[in-house]
């Protein structure tokens, strides 16, 4: 296979060649086997947890939804602004991947035999990378989404309560300081509304997907004696629900992402953390990145009732007698 599931298990589907080795005269004519004759074994079959109907329905919503906002800014004059997207749908209790659409794509049907090479040349310096599966190997910023692991690691830390109310003005101002000691600069983080939305208990954050709400259970806020979950307890609940690491979906492009601590930053950006990197670590900013499938696993995992689930594409491994197999990868 040259990739997905036919390079991923490549080696159960190809199955075992056989093998004859004979003498033959002058005129190419078999005189005897010389080694006892190895028959060739079948491949196995994949059956997979996709549903067609689902696969079908989410192919057709993402195009919509990339051509809805390519006509919102630009009308019909045929610029694109967006041409990426992922569309994945999930059983949370079993994690089996019912569908899974990834664009742009490419057309299988050229890669079956001979590979055009004018055609694969235009896929490589396609900036937009349609070789990639996107939902389980583009790494980029979580955004809100990420809000969720915020707001699961302040409850069960005892940061708010659930009917706790908080202030949410348009913006706050912290100090950022890089070390203990410093007394930092005045820096300030807004809200995606910048009217603010008053006072929220959770459910309203996480309604109204309100910046300053997460900035404060993120990084804390004195003035209203919000702790704050940390940078260190943050990365533990996002590796909790899913982040920062592979998930084991049979896919060969699967990246691990990136939930940044300290240490990381002290290594490959060469300076200490500040107070501003909680903050925007908390609304899922900054130097983290995610793939779509780890943001599909931290919901799911709520949805789960905090179990983390394996996502698998493969429902079951079978002989051509329909017989099942199992199989250790």
């Amino acid at each position: 296979g040259y990739g997905g599931l036919e390079l991923y298990f490549d080696q159960i589907l190809r199955g075992t060649p056989g093998r004859r080795v004979v003498e033959v005269d002058v005129a190419g004519a078999e005189l005897r086997d010389i080694e006892a004759i190895v028959q060739p074994e079948d491949g196995k079959n994949l059956v997979l947890t996709i549903d067609l109907r689902y696969q079908q329905a989410s192919d057709a919503i993402l195009k919509k939804e990339i051509n809805f906002w390519n006509l919102y800014f630009y009308g019909n004059s045929g610029q694109i602004r967006i041409s990426s997207g992922v569309a994945i749908a999930i059983n949370p209790k079993t994690g089996e991947i019912l569908s899974i659409v990834t664009s742009p794509t490419y057309e299988n049907n050229r890669f079956a035999r001979f590979i055009p090479e004018y055609y694969y040349n235009q896929l490589v310096l396609d900036a937009t990378n349609p070789l990639l599966n996107h939902a389980v190997g583009a790494e980029l910023p979580a955004g809100s989404v990420f809000k969720i692991v915020t707001g699961v690691g302040a409850l069960n830390e005892g940061v708010v309560t659930v009917d706790q109310v908080v202030q949410t003005p348009g913006q706050i101002t912290i100090e950022n300081s890089f070390y203990p000691g410093d007394p930092g600069k005045a820096k300030d983080f807004v809200d995606w509304n910048r009217a603010g939305f008053g006072s929220l208990d959770f459910l309203g954050g996480i309604a109204n997907s309100s910046n300053v709400y997460f900035y404060k259970l993120g990084g804390g806020y004195e003035p209203e004696g919000i702790e704050g979950l940390g940078i260190c307890r943050l990365g533990t609940y996002a590796e909790a629900l899913g982040y920062n690491q592979l998930n084991g979906i049979e896919l060969p492009d699967e990246t691990d992402g990136l939930i940044p601590d300290p240490t990381w930053k002290r290594i490959n950006q060469g300076e200490n953390w500040s107070t501003g990197d909680t903050y925007i670590a908390g609304v899922g900013q900054g130097f983290m990145i995610a793939t779509p499938m780890q943001v599909l696993i931290s919901a799911a995992t709520v949805a789960n009732d905090g179990k983390l689930t394996r996502p698998t594409i493969v429902k079951e491994v079978a002989d051509d007698a329909g017989n099942l197999i199992t199989v250790v990868m």
